[in-house]
């Protein structure tokens, strides 16, 4: 018995999963006169009842459709039809012409909202003068990662192509790791261009600490589903996971923009 608990479980939140489950009776949820909202919020409760680690961020109506969805911590979205039994976990797409990924449309304004969220001062910045550039990226960064590394090499190039950098620190072995004291080095140092451009190069620099949004920030990235560095999001909440050269991340940036 308790096996096949844990087969239901498997099938009901891995991410690949598209098929519709059945899992609470019909006489558990008053369809007829809650609003989607409700029965989405009486489902989410269902769910922490089977899985208490879920972390359950919102539960939001989708009335067109006649659903509602669940998003957790991760990125991740449940998906419930309004007879509230069944539901399903996947990506939404809709077919008008084009394919449109729905989920990942909403990801990406969730994104854009916590990223305009964040303060300047709260960064660690490559590109003077704001107005002066046509986009602004945020990059979750690590100093060890080679790839952290190698974009960094570029970064004069990013900033001629119009494309001003935030940092953002994602240490890669978690709070207390190494990696994280080198970024909070980074921002509690007097000057924190350089010592993270030091750090990025692999040169020796002096530890120091402070209050710094470093804990926040890897917090943050985990919250929207960031599991590698660098990752990269857009103005507009777009999300590009793992290094990109100067010329590429400009295609990727402005092409689709100018297409949008």
């Amino acid at each position: 018995m308790k096996n096949k608990k844990m087969l239901i479980r498997v099938a009901a939140f891995s991410i690949l999963s598209l098929s519709l489950i059945k899992f609470v009776s019909a006489d558990d949820l008053d369809k007829n006169s809650n609003s989607l909202e409700e029965i989405g919020s009486q489902m989410a409760e269902r769910l922490l009842e089977l899985s208490p680690q879920m972390q359950i961020e919102r539960v939001i109506s989708l009335e067109e459709l006649g659903m509602y969805a669940i998003e957790m911590s991760g990125g991740r979205t449940i998906y419930g039809m309004e007879d509230g039994i069944h539901f399903f976990t996947g990506n939404l797409f809709r077919f008008d012409g084009d394919i449109t990924n729905l989920s990942e449309l909403r990801q990406n304004k969730k994104r854009e909202q916590l990223m305009n969220a964040i303060s300047d001062e709260d960064t660690i910045t490559f590109g003077e003068g704001e107005g002066s550039f046509v986009e602004t990226i945020n990059v979750f960064t690590d100093v060890d990662c080679g790839y952290c590394r190698k974009l960094h090499s570029e970064i004069d190039e990013i900033n001629a192509l119009g494309i001003r950098v935030r940092y953002l620190a994602y240490p890669r072995g978690g709070i207390g790791s190494e990696g994280y004291e080198k970024l909070v080095t980074a921002w509690c140092s007097k000057d924190s261009q350089e010592t993270l451009t030091n750090l990025k190069a692999g040169r020796t620099v002096e530890m120091s600490n402070c209050e710094s949004p470093v804990e926040d920030q890897y917090f943050l990235g985990q919250q929207i589903g960031i599991s590698g560095t660098p990752a990269i999001i857009t103005s507009d909440g777009r999300l590009f996971p793992g290094y990109l050269p100067a010329g590429e991340l400009s295609k990727r940036i402005f092409g689709m923009n100018q297409n949008n």
